[in-house]
């Protein structure tokens, strides 16, 4: 992570298929900083993470790391190795109040950008992913993987652990609202979609996030029938 900072080729090696997934693996466990700065070089161009056939998968880990690290109290886990003692010490290592804001930032600012560009991302075969994986993060869940049109997901740092659901921040939960309205507006909405995609990513994905929030949310959304 910090020869990639140093060379500034954070966001050109993010679309390389290997280093993308090597960046899955590595970010949940890079210093909280290091996370940060990986946000702000993604944020200066998001169309184009949004679009990349890897990148993409980059950025819906940042997404997902990015609540991880908004809420209260949140810590992350580091492992240090003691030569002397040949051990490992796993080390619990705060997230301060300006770095949970800086993620809560990012979350809006991707969701928003999200919601602007939604009628064309939903029915692209990349940014449709980083779009689903909004509608996770906006809604503090992770959706079963039976409904996803994707194996690879970021498995091991999911949003949901032992069925508990992550706080979100007003302000991107609002984003939620805004995406699930916007839905409904959408010309031709079943026309968007392959019939299979439809069935995947509405009465999958979007029903699933609204459901579990829309209580709390006060919704009376109208999904159309796939």
């Amino acid at each position: 992570m910090r020869e990639l900072e140093q060379d500034g080729q954070q966001r050109s090696l993010a679309s390389n298929q290997i280093i993308s997934r090597i960046l899955d693996d590595v970010l949940p466990h890079a210093d909280v900083a290091q996370v940060l700065a990986m946000n702000i070089v993604f944020g200066e161009d998001l169309r184009a993470m949004c679009v990349d056939p890897y990148a993409s998968h980059v950025l819906q880990t940042l997404l997902t790391l990015a609540l991880k690290y908004a809420q209260k109290g949140a810590v992350q886990k580091r492992h240090e190795e003691n030569e002397e003692e040949n051990e490992e010490k796993e080390l619990l290592i705060h997230v301060s109040d300006d770095q949970r804001q800086e993620f809560s930032t990012f979350l809006d600012k991707v969701g928003r950008f999200v919601y602007n560009n939604l009628e064309d991302f939903v029915k692209h075969k990349y940014a449709s992913h980083v779009v689903r994986t909004v509608l996770e993060v906006c809604s503090g869940i992770e959706v079963e993987q039976s409904i996803r049109s994707s194996q690879r997901s970021q498995t091991s740092h999911a949003l949901c652990k032992e069925g508990k659901i992550l706080v979100v921040p007003p302000t991107v939960k609002q984003v939620l609202l805004n995406i699930a309205v916007r839905f409904t507006r959408l010309p031709d909405l079943i026309g968007l979609f392959p019939p299979c995609f439809l069935d995947k990513f509405i009465s999958g994905t979007l029903v699933s996030c609204i459901s579990r929030i829309k209580d709390e949310l006060h919704l009376n959304v109208q999904f159309p029938n796939s």
